[in-house]
């Protein structure tokens, strides 16, 4: 698509954002996250749009500004954050600004981690696995998030964020967690977090062979089991 027809379809989505109409300010604000850093022009109607009354115009607006990266919309995203009533648009709100200044929310991140709802905790959990080691502090918190009974998704997510946090403390509870699920497709991903987390050598590697032995591995999970023993190997 040629430049000049990306702007026309932009112009054509802030006109969108500025109406009446919910569903056409709802797809408006969709294509323009879609669109992602070509979507500059639309700047002043998204930062608008993350005051509208509806969520969804919300969220959607506040993604957008995140891949564009738009860092004078911080201090709105920190309050969105903190305050908006609706869980979609503070979970949302942490995306956007992992993107935007990774390197300076942990202490935010770590006030959003006691998030009453559970789809804003899974978020800053993999904004901080996103931060990586420099997210060090936040390691006790996912520890005891992954402690929690029956958080299912979110223990996948914490898993993987203690593997990028090279958190190796969390051994113990990782396994512990691993063996008390049920799900096969949680007990995988804990499993092979654990793998990553014992260099191969210990529960986690153990647990999908076993897995595998019973049929109760997918396709896409022994690709990935395939992955990490050729990783292994020619480390």
């Amino acid at each position: 698509m040629s430049i000049e027809a990306i702007k026309k379809r932009i112009a054509d989505y802030v006109m969108k954002l500025k109406s009446d109409n919910l569903e056409e300010k709802r797809e408006a604000a969709w294509e323009l996250q879609d669109l992602g850093e070509k979507a500059g022009e639309a700047i002043p109607a998204l930062v608008e749009a993350i005051k509208d009354e509806d969520w969804a115009v919300r969220s959607l607006s506040v993604l957008a500004l995140g891949k564009l990266k738009y860092d004078k919309v911080n201090p709105d995203l920190i309050h969105i954050l903190l305050k908006d009533e609706s869980e979609e648009v503070r979970a949302s709100a942490v995306e956007a600004l992992v993107r935007i200044r990774p390197n300076e929310i942990n202490s935010l991140l770590m006030q959003a981690i006691k998030d009453e709802h559970k789809l804003v905790r899974e978020r800053v959990v993999w904004g901080l696995g996103v931060i990586g080691e420099k997210a060090k502090e936040a390691i006790p918190e996912i520890i005891e998030i992954l402690q929690m009974p029956d958080e299912g998704l979110l223990h996948s997510i914490a898993a993987w964020a203690l593997v990028e946090l090279s958190a190796d403390v969390a051994i113990e509870p990782l396994t512990e967690t691993m063996l008390m699920t049920e799900a096969d497709e949680i007990r995988f991903r804990l499993a092979l977090a654990l793998a990553y987390l014992e260099k191969g050598e210990g529960e986690g590697l153990k647990e999908i062979h076993k897995m595998k032995e019973q049929g109760r591995l997918s396709p896409p999970e022994e690709l990935q089991l395939e992955d990490f023993v050729t990783l292994k190997l020619y480390k």
